[in-house]
């Protein structure tokens, strides 16, 4: 059934709505990414010019506006603080999840659209992004909506994200998903699909939206303005994160940000193809594709983000959600890959938190316990899918896995753990274990 329940609905927008607002101060906002931002934002409300970011007395000529006009919109409303900051950074990741569902209800039917919801709002580097990023979930948010769109055949709705997107984050907003759809369509479907994509009208609708900003920042500016807009890329921007260095640490964040449903992960991206029908082939090609272009730009262009990954997870989720349906469905209880693969990726991050948290004395013992109880929750997947056969059983508890970790994480070990440690500490030295 492809048709959108009022009560599938209501529940994942509560669970999304409790996974991005939960203990979300409790983890202190980068000063790079927060403190900047909330400067910018209250300087536009302080001179009244919401044309132009400015950071100290330096305007940053080709950095777009959108994302500083809804943080100062919060401010307005909840007045200067963490809690402004963060706001629109919280909406924007349930927006995702929200479209995420709607689509993939769309393209399969509504059990797939509701597990792919509940896989990106339940997953590690979801919940981190949505408490410490602040721009970096509008460029997801306008980036998923254009390639969903494109999926779904919803081409004017496109253009509008087209739009917003280069008011977001700029080119680079057009050019990774522009570069995934034309891939798709010159090597998977067919490039005459082009014709029916109303391409004219498109652009002028994404120019309309667009174009009065940069319009005025080049009459105030001139050429200064067109050249930075060219070399500014919100990809490259510093953020609490280094440079990434090599093609396997983003691997390594992409599996372990995934958690806990990295072990069916790993499973779906096969199955994706090998077990396809040919009316799921397309689709799943499709996001399949947006991962491997996502992580080339990343690694080509020598990102500094590695917030911005999360770019990818609304496909991993549908392709996650996508498998489990089809497992459920045709492999009539025998989940002996799924079972063996997710147990034995839970036991692996159980032993990494007890052996890890050795060398942070202030968290051991809350690290300890947290492992304990991922070799229980992974006993328990294990035995709801090779002894009770029941798959939804074993997803419920792989949900509840990573809001139990949400809960456990930020609200007990890390407010206690970053007085002493930053995360650049924590995490350099979880990925020598791994």
């Amino acid at each position: 059934m492809k048709s959108i329940s009022r009560n599938v609905f209501l529940i994942l927008l509560l669970l999304t709505a409790f996974s991005v607002l939960f203990a979300n101060r409790n983890v202190p906002l980068s000063t790079v990414d927060g403190q900047r931002c909330l400067t910018i934002a209250e300087g536009m409300i302080r001179t009244g010019d919401y044309l132009s970011p400015v950071l100290g007395n330096e305007i940053l000529l080709g950095l777009p506006p959108l994302c500083y006009w809804f943080i100062a919109g919060a401010i307005q409303i909840f007045g200067s603080g963490d809690l402004a900051v963060r706001f629109p950074a919280a909406v924007m990741s349930l927006l995702t999840v929200i479209l995420t569902y709607v689509s993939a209800t769309k393209i399969w039917n509504e059990r797939i659209g509701f597990w792919a919801g509940m896989i990106l709002s339940s997953n590690l580097l979801f919940f981190h992004v949505s408490r410490i990023s602040v721009t970096d979930t509008t460029f997801i948010f306008f980036f998923t909506g254009i390639l969903l769109c494109f999926m779904q055949g919803c081409y004017w709705l496109m253009y509008v994200l087209c739009g917003f997107a280069l008011l977001a984050v700029g080119i680079i907003g057009l050019l990774i998903p522009m570069t995934v759809i034309l891939l798709y369509l010159f090597f998977v479907d067919r490039i005459s699909r082009l014709g029916e994509m109303h391409i004219i009208p498109g652009i002028i609708i994404t120019i309309g939206i667009c174009f009065p900003w940069y319009l005025m920042m080049s009459e105030l500016h001139g050429t200064d303005f067109l050249s930075a807009v060219f070399r500014y890329n919100v990809l490259l921007e510093s953020g609490a994160s280094k440079a990434l260095n090599g093609w396997w640490l983003h691997i390594l964040i992409l599996l372990a940000g995934m958690f806990p449903w990295t072990g069916l992960l790993l499973k779906s991206m096969k199955d994706g193809i090998c077990e396809s029908r040919s009316t799921d082939l397309k689709s799943n090609i499709f996001l399949q594709l947006w991962v491997l272009i996502s992580v080339l730009f990343f690694v080509f262009l020598q990102v500094s983000k590695a917030t911005m990954l999360l770019m990818v997870f609304p496909a991993f989720s549908m392709l996650v959600s996508w498998n489990m349906e089809r497992m459920i469905r045709e492999d009539k209880g025998h989940f002996t890959g799924w079972a063996w693969e997710t147990v034995s990726v839970y036991f692996i991050v159980a032993s990494i938190l007890i052996v890890g948290g050795q060398n942070f004395p202030e968290i051991t013992f809350g690290t300890t316990i947290l492992g304990i109880l991922l070799i229980l929750f992974g006993g328990g997947v294990g035995a709801a899918l090779l002894i009770y056969k029941d798959g939804i059983l074993a997803a419920f508890l792989q949900a509840g896995t990573g809001y139990a970790m949400m809960i456990i994480l930020y609200y007990f070990l890390l407010p206690v753990a970053l007085p002493h440690y930053s995360f650049s500490d924590i995490v350099k030295l979880f990925f020598r274990l791994i």
